[in-house]
């Protein structure tokens, strides 16, 4: 705990400022009021130090660190639709410092968690109560990879291959299409003169494609 101070730019006229600066009192800084530690929980930000077992809290630094984060039901609709919330996640929190977990492992932990709640005939199979089981099965750290699990990652990843592959495709097809459009709308000797440049004996379709890409083209 720290307290900062603003001090303000005080100039003096006189003929003599040492004498003044002479007279001037040190600020008693032993003597301040302490902080009234019941305003604390109405910061609009609270920042919470988890204990660990062994750290007195005196000379010593805690061996976890975080900062609460709420549950975001929009990152776990799944698990939200089965009940889970804040409350689940607080107690998990709590047992994995107890334990001494890395809490970092907490969203991977809740990403396999969404998994198995989004493909129950899979990971639930046999399950009578799958929000207690999921709840017991975070409670004892990270789950073990459901089945066809693909981390927050790979999905991400995965999704963007997908759209690169679709792009690449549309722009083979836009170069296919913009060609033929070109190539019908040269007249004949304009045709006769690009294919006289093919000095290599190449495949005429292959090499008036080449010339199209090289001296007309221009990509999307």
């Amino acid at each position: 705990v720290y307290t900062s101070y603003r001090i303000r730019e005080v100039e003096y006229c006189c003929p003599n400022p040492d004498a003044v600066a002479a007279r001037l009192k040190k600020a008693q800084f032993l003597s301040l009021p302490k902080i009234d530690r019941s305003i604390l929980g109405n910061l609009s930000i609270s920042h919470t130090r988890a204990r660990t077992r062994g750290d007195s809290g005196e000379g010593s630094a805690p061996k976890a660190d975080c900062v609460t984060v709420p549950f975001d039901p929009d990152l776990y609709p799944h698990l939200t639709a089965l009940g889970f919330g804040p409350g689940q996640l607080a107690q998990i929190r709590e047992t994995w410092t107890q334990r001494e977990l890395d809490l970092n492992g907490l969203p991977e932990a809740l990403d396999r968690a969404e998994w198995m709640a989004a493909h129950p005939e899979e990971c639930l199979k046999g399950v009578d109560r799958p929000l207690g089981y999921i709840f017991r099965s975070l409670k004892n750290g990270i789950p073990s990879p459901p089945p066809g699990y693909l981390s927050r990652k790979e999905r991400v990843a995965k999704e963007l291959r997908k759209q690169a592959e679709r792009i690449r495709e549309l722009e083979k097809q836009h170069f296919e299409d913009s060609f033929l459009v070109w190539w019908h709308s040269l007249s004949d000797d304009e045709r006769r003169q690009i294919d006289s440049t093919n000095k290599t004996r190449a495949m005429w379709d292959v090499h008036r494609r080449e010339y199209y890409r090289q001296h007309v083209y221009k990509p999307l």
